[in-house]
């Protein structure tokens, strides 16, 4: 989310390969799956034992070395022309001559977006696809850059030709997920792989672990033989990586040896799989995607019934450190929705969106004279809105939005201030939800000019789950809600898309986590008689505490002159890097 070594063996023996299986299974050699702790403030800048599973990989150092012929792996039938909508590669891919994968007349390196043109050109890359190869490369450098690295191109190249290195391998020797699967560390490195990816994305000095006492208390109740279960929200790709990144440097153990619950993206996604790899999983198929091709619904039912049995095993065992997002998905950031909204007519351009809303439809004061021969019926329609308006009042149960300034805020000297209310319109919905037949409340709302981004709500059946096997299993156990702070990194798509092959955006900024307070589930649900009602309240309290937490989590990353009075968020990975 290394060291070098032979690439013709790595070749052969990732882990989906029989002699990877051999050595899994203990014929033929030793599995290690466990590495000392890398120092995670050097990461973002540190090149030493940088691996590559094909040495040609690591030759590039500038951008321009790193211009290639990865488009005519796609002539040459050895890479699918849609995973070039994934990344951004100036690359050389042109060298896999020397591993005997291509014939060695493409042994020739070409400029990499003249050959994306060349492709299309050929009809072998939609024209679509073309810019959203360019785009990883070029956001993740800029990223990179704005790190204030000394190094930034060296750094930018060699970390994309290992992505490159790691997610070309994958269809050479491709990988499959097990229910339970053990990060891989041999012969090839993955999580040292996607350590040094996300640490470049870390600004280090504005990022924070919250309460490491709390973490502190939970390294212990799992040495104890005891089990943990953290409820956390969820933000991006990079966040096992942000998570393995706080905690490296004081609670070593917890960054290594947490166990992700990993829903259908992470493990089928082509650019996340080498990542994914690095990283102890439990896969599930989520409820979001069990139907999206209906014959597979019933062998990935069966895939979660195998991953339920190895996770009852492993949490009777003990000791088990379990990271699962009862949301079913990263959060997404905040806006309209789900309320009535008093707007004006629409333009042609609006009114595809406008369609998606609830709408009362007014003619503001501003436009009312426009047009003098429609200023009757403009008049009229109006009148029928109110009507419709006190109507929905009385009814009871209406949530209604409007902008009582009769349009958008407009800058004064280029600085952003909320406009001035027009006092009519604000006594008229006064006058209305005062005349209903049902009470009414007003609320002035500030509406931010950035995305809000918010832990989203858990689901109550996944709390449920693990809140049953952890009190089912052996060992005594504990639900921990944990925020996540890391969106602006690699935020994701404003919407959810099935289709995998995302865009990727990357950013340098400040992350974090936070653990809350144990979750005393017991006294959550004491009383509450209907089954379905205690499960709804768990899972509100949980992500109640999320939130809470979330929200002092983010104020202490994005202000730092608040993090110095906030004694509960520390950094101790800046002490590590002083040390080393």
């Amino acid at each position: 989310m290394a060291l070098p070594c032979q690439a013709s063996r790595q070749l052969r023996c990732s882990r989906g390969s029989s002699r990877a299986r051999a050595v899994q299974q203990g014929r033929g050699g030793r599995l290690v799956v466990r590495a000392a702790a890398a120092a995670p403030a050097k990461a973002s800048t540190d090149l030493a034992n940088l691996q590559f599973i094909n040495p040609m990989w690591g030759q590039p150092k500038t951008e321009a070395e790193f211009k290639g012929i990865l488009a005519k792996l796609v002539e040459a039938g050895k890479l699918p022309p849609k995973l070039q909508a994934g990344w951004e590669f100036k690359g050389i891919l042109a060298k896999l001559v020397e591993a005997g994968k291509l014939p060695p007349k493409l042994q020739a390196g070409w400029e990499f977006k003249g050959i994306l043109t060349k492709l299309v050109e050929a009809g072998k890359l939609p024209p679509k696809l073309q810019a959203g190869w360019v785009d990883f490369y070029d956001n993740y450098r800029a990223a990179v850059e704005s790190s204030g690295a000394d190094n930034a191109e060296l750094l930018a190249t060699k970390v994309q030709c290992s992505i490159a290195d790691c997610v070309l391998n994958q269809f050479v020797d491709p990988y499959t997920f097990p229910s339970a699967h053990k990060r891989l560390l041999e012969p090839y490195n993955y999580y040292n792989f996607g350590q040094r990816y996300v640490g470049t994305l870390i600004d280090f000095n504005n990022s924070v672990l919250g309460h490491a006492d709390r973490w502190t208390k939970i390294q212990e109740q799992l040495a104890a033989g005891e089990n943990v279960v953290l409820l956390a929200n969820h933000q991006t790709e990079a966040d096992p990586g942000v998570f393995a990144h706080m905690l490296a440097a004081s609670h070593p153990n917890l960054a290594t040896d947490v166990i992700y619950v990993a829903g259908d993206r992470v493990v089928t996604d082509a650019l996340c799989k080498p990542f994914s790899m690095g990283r102890n999983l439990f896969c599930v198929h989520s409820k979001k995607h069990l139907d999206d091709v209906p014959e597979l619904k019933a062998s990935k039912m069966e895939t979660n019934r195998k991953t339920l049995v190895a996770m009852q095993r492993a949490f009777n065992a003990g000791g088990s450190l379990v990271w699962i997002a009862p949301s079913g998905g990263r959060d997404r950031c905040v806006y309209g929705g789900g309320v009535w909204l008093v707007e004006g007519q629409s333009a042609a351009l609006c009114k595809p969106f406008s369609m998606g809303r609830n709408l009362f439809c007014v003619h503001s004061k501003k436009h009312l004279d426009d047009v003098p021969e429609l200023k009757a019926s403009k008049m009229e329609t109006n009148r029928k809105t109110l009507v419709a308006m006190l109507r929905a009042f009385n009814a009871r149960g209406s949530l209604v939005w409007i902008a009582p300034s009769g349009g958008r805020d407009r800058p004064k000297d280029d600085v952003w201030s909320p406009d001035a209310f027009d006092a009519t319109a604000v006594e008229l919905m006064r006058n209305l939800i005062n005349r209903a037949k049902q009470p009414g409340h007003l609320y002035p709302m500030a509406m931010p000019k950035d995305d809000v981004w918010s832990p989203d709500a858990f689901d109550a059946t996944a709390v449920e789950l693990m809140r049953n096997l952890i009190n089912r299993a052996k060992q005594p156990g504990h639900l921990y809600p944990m925020a996540m702070f890391s969106y602006p990194v690699m935020p994701p798509p404003k919407t959810v898309n099935k289709a995998l092959g995302e865009r990727r955006l990357t950013a340098w900024s400040g992350v974090g986590i936070s653990v809350a307070q144990e979750l005393d589930w017991q006294a959550v649900i004491s009383g509450i008689e209907d089954k379905e009602a205690a499960q709804a309240a768990l899972a509100d309290a949980a992500w109640k505490a999320v939130v809470a937490e979330y929200s002092e989590l983010e104020a202490a990353i994005m202000q730092p002159e608040k993090r110095a009075q906030m004694p509960a968020f520390s950094q101790p990975f800046l002490a590590a890097q002083d040390a080393a």
